[in-house]
């Protein structure tokens, strides 16, 4: 009780806080709060620093970033051309998919199934970033306020799931590196606090060695949601996520579409027609050319 008390007097200093420097409607129009979710937001950024100074701190930095970068029209329209975005989701395999026992929205990405030579003969870095960014801004604006709401809840997380099975040394050249330290900051900087947990799964014994390259870029708080399992992975996930939001090559029972590799759960090289990007295409504005990049 005294523990709540005490978080909702922090909350409602950190409040004046913002709202002394900037108004609601400002942080609507870039993004940073979804509609009618001041305090969910509040508490990201308070959760994610020690004090509440570091914490405003970092709302000045966000909102310079989305103001600088024009990231409120995400919840909106795409920012990356329909034919480009049709290529990330066929060779950077992922997607949102069902919930876990907490209910936080799950998101699956395919490792081993990355083709980054495939992406550069159509996409630039920049536009597989942007892309990154635009599922980010989906998932505030969209997905996790009905993932909430289904669960009685006010905020949930994602958890996310790695599968690196068929990954070789020949999958983490310099720019998947590059991507790793670019989303890395993205994330920890502008969506904190989103994070639930990580499972690596189907990790080989090499990717010990690469992952002490990778965790450099993540901070404290970060390393410690992360899981990294072999290839009996299952048991550990079935602990965490019901069966039937998994798709059965992770040890679950769906098949969204069946027939389709990862059984339509999540996109691959030969579908892109998940439930997930469905949604998001269904919601979202086509790309106009003319719109600043990230």
């Amino acid at each position: 009780m005294a523990q709540s008390t005490r978080m909702a007097a922090a909350l409602t200093s950190f409040k004046a806080s913002v709202l002394a420097e900037f108004s609601l409607e400002r942080m609507e129009a870039t993004g940073l709060v979804p509609l009618g979710n001041l305090d969910d937001m509040l508490t990201r950024y308070l959760a994610a620093r020690p004090t509440e100074a570091e914490s405003l701190k970092m709302i000045r930095d966000s909102m310079r970033w989305r103001e600088d970068n024009n990231i409120g029209r995400l919840s909106k329209q795409f920012m990356v051309p329909k034919a480009k975005t049709d290529v990330i989701r066929r060779y950077l395999p992922q997607g949102c998919h069902g919930v876990d026992k907490e209910g936080n929205v799950l998101l699956i990405e395919d490792i081993g199934n990355l083709d980054t030579d495939a992406m550069a003969k159509t996409c630039k870095f920049e536009d597989v970033l942007n892309a990154h960014v635009q599922k980010c801004e989906f998932q505030m604006h969209y997905t996790f306020p009905k993932a909430a709401q289904r669960v009685g809840k006010t905020m949930v997380k994602s958890t996310v799931i790695y599968d690196l099975a068929g990954i070789g040394m020949h999958t983490f050249k310099k720019v998947v590196y590059q991507f790793i330290k670019e989303v890395a900051v993205i994330n920890q900087d502008h969506y904190p606090e989103t994070l639930n947990h990580v499972f690596i799964v189907n990790a080989p014994l090499f990717f010990y060695g690469t992952w002490k390259l990778i965790e450099v870029f993540l901070n404290e708080n970060s390393r410690k949601k992360i899981s990294i399992l072999g290839k009996n992975f299952k048991p550990t996930l079935l602990t965490h996520i019901d069966a039937d939001q998994l798709p059965k090559s992770l040890g679950g029972t769906c098949e969204c579409f069946p027939g389709q590799p990862v059984g339509g759960c999540i996109s691959s090289s030969t579908f892109t027609g998940t439930h997930f990007w469905n949604e998001m295409d269904s919601t979202l504005r086509p790309c106009d050319d003319a719109m600043p990049p990230a």
